[in-house]
């Protein structure tokens, strides 16, 4: 951070504010603190009997992989009003009353991602937007795993494939080039 936002002074600084344990940007000129916090993803897995549907990203990162639905939630909304709209913009479904699935935290990239289920009893979409490519429905037993954008995708869909019916919650961390995983039931 380069200029404050309150003052617009290029005062700032990196430090740890008197009463805190972290670090954080720090306005010397009007002394205001801006303190950073994880962005929130709601993505939802659309099943239909024994299929779910898949949307290939046409945006980076990992364009071209595969993934459920999914986004960043936007201000002024609730994590189920994000499923519904992420779910409705990328993959041209809509759907209500989602039922919440996973909640994971992913400190090394500083989100929280919250997954939600819904069964619909057919495979017709709608127009979804630029940010995806195509769409396929594909058997739970032939999902490409070797294709899923991120780390977060195939657990999540490893999960559901184990039968896991209450909310899981969990982490998954970074450590150099391998992901660790651990699920509190």
């Amino acid at each position: 951070m380069k200029y404050c936002s309150s003052c617009g002074s290029d005062a700032m600084v990196f430090e740890i504010p008197a009463h805190d344990t972290k670090e954080r940007y720090i306005c010397k000129k009007c002394n205001t603190i801006y303190y950073t916090n994880p962005k929130i993803v709601v993505g939802c897995i659309i099943q239909c009997h024994e299929q779910i549907l898949l949307c290939e990203r046409n945006i980076e990162p990992r364009k071209g992989f595969l993934t459920y639905p999914a986004g960043f939630m936007e201000n002024y909304e609730t994590l189920q009003e994000a499923c519904i709209r992420e779910t409705r913009e990328e993959a041209g479904v809509n759907i209500q009353n989602p039922r919440l699935f996973a909640l994971y935290n992913l400190p090394t990239s500083n989100q929280i991602f919250v997954v939600y289920h819904h069964y619909v009893s057919d495979t017709k979409t709608e127009e979804y937007c630029d940010e995806t490519a195509s769409l396929s429905w594909v058997n739970l037993n032939e999902i490409p795993f070797n294709q899923l954008a991120f780390p977060i995708i195939v657990e999540t869909l490893k999960s559901l494939i184990e039968g896991k019916k209450t909310p899981i919650q969990g982490t998954i961390s970074r450590k150099g080039n391998t992901y660790q995983h651990w699920i509190i039931d």
